[in-house]
């Protein structure tokens, strides 16, 4: 009897440790499942295929258009576009300047800042020449676009190389970091 007693206590004692031991991992499981959900993690708003329109005394500026955006609010408010992004600046008489696409964006709100990353491409058409990073960074409040990893330009006649940039909104005026590739110049006619 008093084998069975001490066989039934052992049984016993593994079934309190095999529980004690789930709910134990159910905890934790319950505490990573928090954190998933955590309300910094869900958007407050979501679009899907959006165009964004901003205008100036009637006349249209900029349009964004993306195929997801995702809104978070709290002390530090950003929007998302984790499917990519297309911007397109307008000038006088609105036609178009400037085009910016990428394969994801994300623009702090309180600095005034976007973040495009992933084959980005800006075309200057007045210039006709295009830019192509991995990263770029638009600082609006100092009206500047820049980037630190390497970039291509492509122009009419050559095309420039570099390990970053610095450039004004519009890309008309730029400084290359680390500049190379080949450019043509144009020889002067003597008279």
């Amino acid at each position: 009897m008093r084998a069975i007693a001490n066989k039934f206590w052992i049984f016993k004692s593994i079934v309190m440790i095999f529980l004690i031991t789930m709910l134990f991992a159910c905890k934790s499981d319950l505490k990573t499942y928090n954190n998933l959900i955590s309300a910094d993690s869900i958007p407050d708003i979501m679009a899907r295929d959006l165009e964004l329109i901003k205008s100036d005394s009637g006349l249209v500026r900029a349009k964004l258009n993306c195929p997801l955006m995702y809104r978070f609010e709290g002390d530090k408010p950003y929007i998302e576009f984790p499917e990519g992004l297309t911007a397109i600046f307008y000038g006088k008489d609105e036609q178009i300047e400037t085009t910016l696409r990428a394969d994801y964006g994300i623009r702090y709100e309180k600095e005034r800042k976007l973040i495009a990353r992933g084959n980005v491409i800006v075309v200057n058409l007045s210039k006709n020449e295009e830019l192509h990073t991995e990263e770029l960074i638009w600082d609006q409040r100092k009206k500047l676009i820049f980037s630190d990893v390497e970039i291509k330009i492509i122009r009419k006649n050559d095309v420039l190389y570099g390990s970053g940039l610095t450039s004004d909104e519009q890309f008309d005026e730029y400084e290359i970091i680390n500049p190379h590739g080949e450019v043509e110049i144009e020889e002067k006619k003597e008279k």
